[in-house]
């Protein structure tokens, strides 16, 4: 009986790491969101307002926009993986406040 108790407790602390980890990396991708989205603009708005760029300067703008927009996308694809852990997991915590 022992070891059926401590095999059932390491799968459940096991299954609580990974929900940790969920939760830790839902919330880095959100940061990393914002701020590519943030650096997006950034790269946006200097486009639109400063005088026109030779051609090393407009593709070194071209670079670092899609370098940006390929890391806000990813962080967001994960997210969207992520996202059913993080409906289960507000559920819960909401039941176990109640």
């Amino acid at each position: 009986m022992a070891l059926v108790e401590n095999l059932a407790e390491r799968n459940i602390d096991a299954i609580l790491s990974i929900l940790t980890d969920v939760q830790q990396r839902y919330r880095l991708n959100e940061d990393i969101y914002k701020e590519a989205n943030d650096e997006i603009q950034d790269i946006l708005h200097d486009i639109e307002l400063s005088n026109p760029k030779n051609a090393r300067d407009g593709y070194a703008c071209y670079k670092s926009l899609r370098e940006a927009r390929i890391r806000r996308r990813q962080a967001k694809e994960e997210n969207e993986v992520l996202k059913g852990c993080m409906i289960l997991l507000r559920r819960k915590t909401l039941w176990h406040l109640n």
